[in-house]
């Protein structure tokens, strides 16, 4: 067997293209990479409690709110999308590490979330939406043509939700909350078909 054609093979056997709309399995067990990553969120979301209560006032109940929102948005995302359209193989565990890789920081700029780390927050943020809609979108392209007419207006949102939280890095510190909840409110409703 020529060398071109074994790197092929292997290459076909460990990434496989995002499963199509309406393949997923009947019975999935849910691996380590995926517990390693809902713990990630989980330690966000304590990062935003803590946060709270070193500053118990409406304004960091807002915060808290916002935040919560935007991190429970982008966990409903990837978890939805890996359900849906991911495999066991080495994309599917590269796309959760990526999206890990992501989440490390944006963890990190939570306290100084309405402060002097909300821009670096917003734009983190986006970039974790960026690659969300990069991940729908190359999951459309291979599902049925009703079901990826369906996915457009979806992955148009994440990625406006991406375009939208790297833009609100020029607003000032006082303006970025309230245009984050917007967003949120915006966004949540959204759902795949």
């Amino acid at each position: 067997m020529p060398p071109e054609s074994r790197w092929i093979r292997i290459r076909q056997q460990l990434w496989h293209p995002p499963r199509p709309h309406g393949e997923q399995p009947r019975e999935r067990v849910v691996g380590p990479l995926e517990l390693f990553y809902d713990l990630v969120m989980v330690v966000l979301v304590a990062q935003a409690a803590h946060h709270l209560a070193g500053q118990l006032t409406w304004r960091g109940l807002g915060e808290y709110a916002v935040v919560f929102t935007l991190i429970w948005i982008a966990w409903l995302n990837g978890t939805l999308h890996h359900e849906l359209h991911g495999r066991d193989d080495v994309r599917g565990r590269t796309t959760f590490l990526l999206q890990i890789l992501v989440l490390v920081p944006l963890g990190a700029f939570i306290p100084g979330v309405g402060g002097s780390l909300g821009a670096a927050f917003a734009m983190t943020a986006g970039v974790l939406f960026a690659f969300l809609a990069v991940l729908w979108a190359l999951a459309s392209r291979g599902d049925r043509p009703e079901y990826r007419r369906l996915s457009r207006p979806y992955v148009a949102g994440t990625a406006a939700c991406a375009v939208l939280l790297v833009a609100s890095t020029s607003l000032p510190q006082r303006a970025r909350l309230p245009a984050w909840g917007a967003l949120d409110v915006l966004t949540s409703p959204v759902s795949p078909s």
